[in-house]
């Protein structure tokens, strides 16, 4: 593994630490402090040193010297000094700085018609949360001809609409039905025990000359896990040569790994991360008749036409419809109420779920009864008090679910309560665990991540030993999916991806597994998704998954 490996241990700790929360709040108005033009900030929860450094484009030498009082550490509620992004007296009203810094690298990208920030999301690789950060405006929803700034630079331009937004839109019912699956049978041992040659394609953003970036940690992170899972999977007898190739994020860098000897002899290959970069890998691998594997995107342009590739991540549409499935399987006798918002990023998400829900084909199906967030604030009509309440809200708004578990939790001396949502609020800093708790919190999720078993904490252990801190995602995910991926290729060979299906359920340290496909000419979608519940502060499956 080289360089990179000589990068890691300094940086992990450094990674270990960061935080992109970019928001903060504005006290005052632009003034002259020491010769520089400045303004006063609140530090809010969650901010760290670095984001401000990258929110405000200043180095931490610099802000050290703006704040001398940091040297005591950053601290919520702290007032500090940061370079204006106002207007300054003399400039001019053109070169005027918006809220949204001008960052290097950074591409504007022009509303189309029909685009959603999901889509813009996927399409170059970023964070969703990090558009909504970075774009203030469209928290009110877009409109065609609407800039949206991306950063950090993805890989290239984004894929063809025909690429990325076709498979988005199809519905459920158009698409073939799944094939039966094919069984198969594990090769012999001599053959199992063969040299397999692993491709890992990670972006570093490592080069000389330039500050260490904080996106490092993804691709140093996954690294580290996969190579823990090398080293058990050599424990048990496989045998394995991982071969490193840097992405840099960078499609000139993709296009000269292409043409690496090393790229075309290999059994497997796990990444690019992005999906503009997957892509033209997957074309390749696929000529070479070699396995891919996404570990992150969503997008299901990824196995389109690309029989040699396997999905990790479900599409929001799959969880959506594993969710709508699975309540309708454990709660045939339930009250069930959908609480729409008027947020358009929370539309995509409850028109998914509709879909799936009202394409069942049973003769019988719960009710649904559809409810706006201000009727259900209002009155709660909707409720039953001979029957349990499952009521869903598909949406990340912190303060309107602040609101929801207030209100129910004042209910549930009249009703049985579930809340119903997405598994993404376990991370909002500002919601109360307790009430979710309380009200027995649901959510569908592919990671299942039991920090307390004895595999993971044996992990966790082995990961501290080795690196100096606490794995993170990227880390479980590095493990699980190399594990996986590597033992399958060892034991099935490189040629039967088209045995994935008929592999047993299976979740790893991080990751549930259950591959399907739609047709023979398209890869495989893992749709290992549970039904969980947050019960007694634990989360545990209700779908017969424990």
């Amino acid at each position: 593994m080289g360089i990179i490996q000589s990068f890691y241990l300094p940086f992990l700790l450094f990674l270990l630490a960061l935080n992109m929360d970019l928001s903060a709040q504005n006290t005052s108005k632009a003034y002259n402090y020491e010769g520089k033009w400045v303004e006063d900030i609140v530090v809010e929860k969650g901010r760290t040193i670095y984001n401000l450094t990258k929110t405000y484009q200043i180095t931490e030498a610099e802000l050290l010297q703006l704040n001398p009082e940091l040297k005591d550490g950053l601290k919520s509620g702290m007032k500090l000094r940061v370079p204006s992004l106002q207007k300054q007296p003399g400039q001019k009203t053109d070169s005027v700085q918006s809220k949204t810094p001008d960052l290097k690298g950074a591409i504007k990208h022009t509303v189309k018609t029909k685009e959603t920030i999901y889509g813009i999301a996927r399409m170059y690789g970023v964070e969703i949360e990090d558009l909504y950060a970075l774009n203030p405006h469209i928290n009110e929803g877009l409109s065609v001809g609407m800039v949206v700034t991306v950063y950090p630079k993805p890989s290239s331009r984004p894929p063809s609409k025909e690429q990325l937004q076709v498979a988005d839109t199809l519905p459920a019912e158009t698409k073939a039905d799944k094939p039966v699956r094919k069984k198969c049978s594990v090769l012999a041992d001599k053959e199992r025990g063969r040299t397999l040659k692993i491709s890992l394609m990670l972006p570093f953003f490592i080069s000389s000359g330039e500050d260490f970036n904080a996106r490092s940690r993804i691709g140093l992170d996954f690294l580290a896990g996969a190579r823990m899972a090398a080293d058990s999977l050599k424990a048990q007898g496989y045998s394995m040569n991982i071969h490193v190739f840097d992405t840099q994020n960078d499609s000139n860098s993709t296009g000269s790994i292409l043409n690496s000897p090393d790229f075309a002899t290999s059994d497997l290959i796990i990444g690019p991360l992005y999906s503009q970069a997957f892509l033209e890998v997957a074309d390749k691998a696929r000529k070479l008749n070699i396995p891919a594997v996404s570990p992150f995107s969503q997008s299901e342009a990824l196995i389109e036409g690309f029989p040699n590739v396997a999905k990790v991540t479900p599409s929001d549409e799959v969880q959506m419809k594993e969710l709508a499935e699975k309540l309708k399987l454990n709660f045939p006798n339930a009250k069930f109420t959908l609480i729409k918002t008027d947020s358009p990023k929370d539309k995509y998400l409850t028109e998914s779920f509709l879909q799936s829900w009202n394409a069942s084909d049973k003769p019988s199906k719960p009710a649904l009864n559809q409810i706006s967030f201000n009727e259900f604030r209002s009155d709660q009509s909707s409720l039953d008090n001979t029957k349990e309440n499952i009521v869903l809200m598909l949406s990340n708004e912190e303060v309107k679910l602040i609101e929801l578990t207030n209100k129910l939790e004042k209910l549930t001396y009249k009703y049985r309560l579930r809340l119903a949502g997405l598994q993404s609020w376990n991370l909002l800093d500002n919601v109360d665990m307790d009430l979710l708790n309380k009200l027995r919190f649901t959510y569908a999720s592919y990671l299942w991540q039991n920090f307390n078993s004895t595999s993971s904490l044996g992990f966790q252990r082995q990961f501290l030993n080795e690196y100096k801190g606490e794995p993170t995602y990227y880390a479980y995910q590095g493990f699980d999916v190399t594990y996986f991926f590597c033992k399958f290729i060892a034991d099935y060979g490189k040629d039967a991806f088209h045995c994935l299906p008929s592999l047993e359920d299976d979740c790893g340290l991080n990751v549930c597994y259950r591959f399907e496909s739609d047709n023979e000419k398209n890869g495989y979608e893992n749709k290992g998704i549970r039904l969980v519940e947050l019960n007694n502060f634990q989360e545990l499956g209700i779908d017969g998954n424990k």
